[in-house]
């Protein structure tokens, strides 16, 4: 499940009150310190943890922190998919191998979260965070991984 209380606190993180400097350092850090508790629930039961691209991270924070401090607000989706992409689940068979799955987002949610952060184009940080994380909350509840339910923040 989803932590929803935790993702609608970032909503406090307006420009009007934490001025745009601060914002465009802070947010990223914390949008990407909740998505590194992600776990997956497995046929038992029992949660996974689910690995990313180190380098990814890195990335995704730094063209977050840009496209916050720029203005570029219909980058956003752009930004959450990739690192996103990186996310994976590994699991060890029988004969000792790695299988790695990848996360998958239906079509229908990718289409819906990049046509939300589209028209943010030309709007202000204080006017789109809240539609922003409510969209980001409700993409991130569609990932699966090969069928299995993805289950993000515990």
């Amino acid at each position: 499940m989803i932590q929803q209380a935790f993702i609608k606190s970032l909503k406090a993180f307006k420009f009007s009150t934490f001025g745009k400097e601060h914002i465009a350092k802070v947010f990223p850090e914390l949008l990407a310190n909740s998505c590194r508790s992600m776990a997956i629930i497995d046929i038992m039961g029992q949660p996974k943890e689910v690995i990313y691209d180190w380098g990814k991270l890195v990335e995704y924070k730094i063209n977050l922190s840009n496209a916050i401090y720029d203005n570029n607000y219909d980058l956003l989706d752009n930004i959450i998919i990739e690192f996103f992409k990186s996310y994976n689940y590994q699991m060890v068979i029988p004969d000792g191998r790695f299988v790695m799955f990848h996360i998958d987002f239906p079509d229908e949610a990718i289409e819906k979260f990049t046509n939300i952060c589209n028209a943010f184009k030309g709007k202000q940080w204080d006017d789109i965070i809240d539609s922003f994380l409510d969209s980001f909350y409700e993409f991130v509840c569609t990932a699966t991984v090969h069928g299995d339910n993805f289950i993000p923040w515990h």
